[in-house]
């Protein structure tokens, strides 16, 4: 979307676009303050950090730092992030950031959010303000599933560019095996990439891989399989940091600071070590890699590791067991947290703390 629209896309938009494009994370106010800071460069960032502090610091951003023929699109990917935000006050200077700048009606602010479909009622009840001025100037568009065409596109189309076209047969089989999964498309993205790995995509190799349905859970197993005794209990720890139980819901993936990561894998140079081996795994000779377990990345000034794809939930059992034996665990840790957090805002007093059995 930003490339299309500094292209000039909308008919009789603005001349100049300038772009922020980010994922909120679990701090979403200090990830906004950190793009904005780098989208607004010709501007001090204390400037910048003061304006936004302010109810209405996006709007008064807009136009003290836009020129007249500039816009600025705000493009927030995942924003069902915003439900493992840790600070409540953070979460609802967000919610006002936005829904003030949306309110002002300035026509030179574009907010574009995604959202995974199955979140959207929760991620607006974390955003009361936005939801409802969502309501008044928001449009929403459900993205479904790719249609056939689009499918035989999607699998046939990135191997004849790489010169390995698929047999025909297998080519069908991919497509039709597609249709019957909800997360096809990030088994495909593995899949199709590990098949282009050897001399020939064949019938005989996309079974040895064990096909879209089994594929990537079976990289995944030999993965795990192949790490030290040591290394394993480290990777579930911070494999099962890394998901929300969904109490009753849909289990959600959070972010955590890579520090954060460190010690949920057990602290020392190896749990760093581990983290970074997790996120671009080497395959055996002549095999493709397997798919990375976890993903780290910069979010303003801060590095934060995440599941390598939420699809992770879905498809490789071994976490979905994880998770499920230590449910009860990952809700106390919640809760800890969340009172935790409470108490240090209330003021820290050691009086406060939990007595006795409690």
């Amino acid at each position: 979307l930003g490339p299309a629209i500094v292209r000039g896309a909308i008919a009789g938009g603005r001349g100049d676009w300038r772009v922020i494009a980010m994922r909120p994370s679990e701090d979403p106010f200090e990830a906004i303050a950190a793009a904005a800071v780098a989208t607004f460069h010709d501007l001090r960032p204390e400037a910048v950090r003061t304006l936004l502090a302010q109810p209405a610091g996006l709007a008064d951003l807009i136009r003290e730092g836009l020129a007249p023929d500039e816009g600025l699109l705000v493009v927030l990917d995942h924003l069902e992030d915003v439900l493992s935000a840790r600070d409540p006050e953070a979460l609802e200077a967000f919610d006002g950031l936005l829904a003030d700048a949306l309110d002002d009606f300035d026509q030179r602010l574009l907010l574009v959010t995604t959202n995974r479909s199955d979140l959207v009622g929760a991620t607006l009840r974390a955003l009361p303000r936005c939801a409802t001025a969502a309501g008044r100037h928001g449009a929403v568009l459900a993205l479904g599933g790719l249609s056939r065409s689009g499918l035989r596109d999607v699998v046939e189309g990135p191997t004849r560019l790489v010169g390995k076209p698929l047999p025909s047969d297998l080519a069908q089989r991919i497509r039709r095996d597609a249709e019957r999964f909800v997360s096809a498309p990030a088994r495909l993205s593995w899949v199709l990439r590990a098949l282009c790995n050897g001399p020939r995509a064949t019938m005989a190799r996309d079974e040895g891989l064990g096909a879209l349905s089994g594929a990537v859970a079976r990289a995944l197993d030999g993965l795990y399989a192949q790490l030290g005794d040591d290394e394993r209990g480290r990777t579930r720890a911070l494999l099962t940091a890394l998901v929300a139980s969904g109490r009753g819901r849909s289990d959600l993936p959070v972010a955590i600071t890579l520090d954060e990561a460190v010690i949920a894998a057990g602290e020392g140079p190896r749990s760093k070590a581990l983290i970074e081996r997790l996120a671009a795994p080497e395959g055996a000779e002549g095999e493709p890699p397997p798919p990375a377990l976890v993903q780290i990345t910069r979010d303003g000034q801060v590095d934060h590791v995440r599941l390598g794809h939420s699809a992770l939930l879905s498809h490789w059992p071994t976490l979905r067991g994880w998770i499920d034996d230590d449910r009860i665990m990952l809700e106390r840790r919640a809760d800890v947290e969340q009172a935790a957090r409470a108490w240090r805002q209330a003021g820290a007093d050691p009086e406060a703390l939990p007595q006795g059995a409690m």
